[in-house]
C-alpha cells in the first residue's frame, strides 16, 4: 500500500522550459574559451585599431570612408563596418551558428541533452536564441567599440558624405548606427545558413566553414558583371548597400530590399533546420551528416528563393542588366 501511494505522488516528468533551455545554451557557449576571446576582440580590437590608425600620417584612403579618419571620429566605425561585412562577420557567424549543434555531435552528448530537456524542440529554439544572442553581442562590440575609439582619437567632427556634402555630427551618428543596424540582417541570414549547415552536415568541417563560403561567393557575384535582380536578391548585397545612406538624397531603395531579401533568407535557412533537426534519428551515433540531404533539403531550396527573389525584384528595379551604365559611371568618376 505505502509503495502504490509513493508511485501516485511521483509527478509526470515534463520538459524543461525554453528560457531555462536558453539560459543553459548560453552559459555552455559563454563558457567556451574561443567565444570569450571573440567577444573581448570585438570589443576591444576595433578601439585600438581605429585610434591608432586615426593619428598616423598613414591612412587607409582604399577604403571609402578610410580619408577621413583624421577629421571626425565617425569614419572609423565606417571603416569597421566595411572590414566586418567582407571578413570578420561571416566568420564570427561560422565559428558561433555553424558550430552550435555539430559540436553535440563532435562530443556525443545528444542523448544526456534529449534526456534532460525531453523536447527536441526546445533544444533547437534555444541554441538557436543562444547563438543569436552571442552574434549580436559580438556585433553590437565591433560598432561600439569602433565609435568610441574614433570619437576618443578625433572627435565628434562632421563627416563627409559620399558625394562630397557634409553630415552634422549628430546626422553621422545615427546613419552610423542605422549603417549598422541594417549589416545585422545579412548576419542573421548567414546565422541561419550555419545553423542549417551545423544541423545536416554533422561533426563536417564544412558545417562550420559554410556561412564564410557562402559570403566569399556572393561577394564574387557582387563583383561580376550579373543582372542587378540577381545580385539584389543575394543576401550579402545589404552589406555594401548601406553605402546609400551617406549620400544626398540617401539610396534607402537598394538598402531595404537588401535587409528585406536577407531576413527572407535568414527564415528560409533557419526553418529548414528546424525541420530537418526535427527528423534526425538520434539513435544513430555514428552519425556524421548526411551531403545528400543537405543539397536536396537545404541547397535547392534557398536556390529556389533566389530564384524567386530575382523574378519578383526585376520588375519592381526597372532594371535592365547589370544596371551599370557609362552615364552612371562617367557621373560617379566626376564626382
Amino acid at each position: 500500500m505505502t509503495a502504490t501511494l509513493a508511485a501516485e505522488r511521483v509527478a509526470p516528468a515534463r520538459p524543461v522550459s525554453v528560457p531555462r533551455a536558453y539560459r543553459f545554451e548560453l552559459v555552455k557557449l559563454v563558457s567556451q574559451w574561443r567565444i570569450r576571446l571573440l567577444v573581448l576582440a570585438c570589443w576591444i580590437v576595433p578601439a585600438l585599431f581605429v585610434a591608432g590608425v586615426s593619428v598616423q600620417s598613414t591612412l587607409p584612403s582604399d577604403t571609402l570612408f578610410g580619408r577621413w579618419m583624421h577629421a571626425t571620429g565617425w569614419a572609423g566605425p565606417l571603416v569597421v563596418l566595411g572590414f566586418a561585412g567582407t571578413w570578420a562577420l561571416p566568420l564570427l557567424t561560422s565559428v558561433v551558428a555553424g558550430d552550435v549543434f555539430a559540436a553535440e555531435d563532435r562530443l556525443g552528448t545528444w542523448r544526456h541533452l534529449l534526456v534532460v530537456v525531453r523536447s527536441a524542440r526546445r533544444i533547437f529554439v534555444a541554441k538557436t536564441l543562444a547563438s543569436l544572442t552571442v552574434i549580436g553581442l559580438l556585433v553590437a562590440g565591433l560598432a561600439v567599440s569602433g565609435a568610441v575609439g574614433g570619437l576618443l582619437a578625433v572627435g565628434d567632427q562632421p563627416l563627409v558624405g559620399l558625394d562630397g556634402h557634409l553630415l552634422a555630427p549628430s546626422d553621422a551618428a545615427v546613419k552610423v548606427l542605422l549603417a549598422w543596424v541594417a549589416v545585422l540582417a545579412p548576419t542573421l541570414a548567414l546565422a541561419g545558413i550555419g545553423l542549417l549547415g551545423s544541423v545536416t552536415l554533422g561533426r563536417s568541417p564544412m558545417g562550420l566553414l559554410l556561412p564564410a563560403v557562402v559570403a566569399l561567393a556572393m561577394q564574387l557575384a557582387q563583383m561580376l558583371p550579373l543582372p542587378l535582380a540577381v545580385r539584389l536578391a543575394l543576401p550579402g548585397y545589404a552589406f555594401i548597400a548601406w553605402n546609400g545612406l551617406f549620400t544626398s538624397p540617401g539610396q534607402v531603395g537598394p538598402l531595404l530590399i537588401g535587409v528585406a531579401v536577407s531576413l527572407a533568407w535568414a527564415l528560409t535557412a533557419t526553418v529548414l533546420a528546424y525541420v530537418l533537426f526535427l527528423r534526425r534519428d538520434f539513435t544513430d551515433l555514428g552519425y556524421d551528416g548526411s551531403g545528400r540531404r543537405a543539397v536536396t533539403a537545404g541547397l535547392l531550396p534557398l536556390v529556389g528563393l533566389l530564384a524567386v527573389s530575382a523574378a519578383v525584384i526585376a520588375p519592381a528595379t526597372g532594371v535592365s542588366g547589370s544596371g551599370i551604365e557609362q552615364d552612371k559611371v562617367q557621373h560617379s568618376l566626376a564626382t
